[in-house]
Formats: C-alpha cells, structure tokens, sequence
C-alpha cells in the first residue's frame, strides 16, 4: 500500500484523508478477514505524521488451553515518516534504519506496509487467551478443562503449605 505526499509537502499544515479496506498479508500474523485502516497525513515541517485507527482480526492460540481463536485488534496508529533525501536521515553505513525506529518514505510515497506489519505485532497480546475464565490444560493428562473434568486424581498439597492454607480459608 502506498500514497503518493507530493501534494502536502507543499505546506506545513496540509493534510490528506488515507481509508484502506481490504485482504493484507504480513509475517508473523494469521489475520482473518479484511483489514481497515482509516489514517490522516499531515505535513508537520520536516515530517509527514500518519494518525489513525487501525482494525482487523488475527488467530492466535490460547497461552491455557491452546486452542486457536480469533481476537479483534483495534489499535491507534501514530507514526512519523522522514524523506530519505533530507537531512535527518543517518547517512552512517554501520546504523540500520530499523535499529533506530525511523520510518522513511521516497520519491513522495509512503509505503504503508511495515508501519501496518509492526503495528499489529506490538497490538498482539503478550498471554492471548480465548477467553477470560479459560481453565487451561490438565497438568496431568493435558486434557482441555473448558471441555470437561478428567478422571486424574487432586494434586496433594505439601503439607509444608498447611499454615498458609489454614490462613487463606481463614481456619
């Protein structure tokens, strides 16, 4: 995905309307459906500023039970973009723009793409669970508990754990 900016970087201050809806493929994310992307790109000096809400929906796996989902992202985008042939661009060969968190565009197109790729990564829960109450697996048997109990007997406690039990059931 790509917008050409030639037309606000005639002016601090102008801006231009960017809507996206439609199939997107990144590494690293599953996501079902269309993605919608509705963004604002302002001329801010030096910069081009790309503001926005940003919605799809991605598979994951549940970190309890394991089971595969479908989770909504609905995120807000906020990102700068500096042209490659100003200034503010390291000219150093041994830094990599990645490692330094600039975006860049060329030739007065923005290339959506990787801001849209990363967005959605760093959206992605850190724990993804199908659902708040997941039970989980059985330690035991690996049962899914969101199913049903299985036949494996109560773990024991340690009876080292005794005081603090009889505190927490208020004994």
């Amino acid at each position: 995905m790509r917008v050409d900016v030639s037309d606000i970087k005639r002016g601090t201050g102008l801006w231009k309307p960017f809507e996206f809806e439609g199939p997107a493929h990144f590494e690293g994310l599953e996501l079902e459906g269309p993605v919608r992307a509705k963004f604002k790109l302002t001329n801010v000096g030096s910069r081009i500023l790309v503001d926005g809400d940003l919605h799809g929906q991605v598979r994951l796996s549940c970190g309890r039970c394991a089971e595969s989902f479908v989770a909504p992202l609905d995120l807000e985008v906020d990102e700068h973009f500096i042209d490659e042939a100003s200034g503010e661009v390291p000219a150093d060969e041994n830094v990599a723009l990645e490692d330094l968190n600039i975006f860049t565009y060329r030739d007065d197109r923005i290339e959506f793409d990787e801001i849209l790729r990363q967005n959605l990564l760093a959206a992605l829960p850190v724990k993804p669970l199908c659902r708040e109450d997941c039970q989980g697996l059985c330690d035991q048997c690996g049962t899914n508990l969101n199913l049903g109990k299985c036949s494996c007997p109560s773990e024991e406690i340690d009876p080292r754990w005794g005081p603090l039990m009889k505190l927490k059931n208020g004994s």
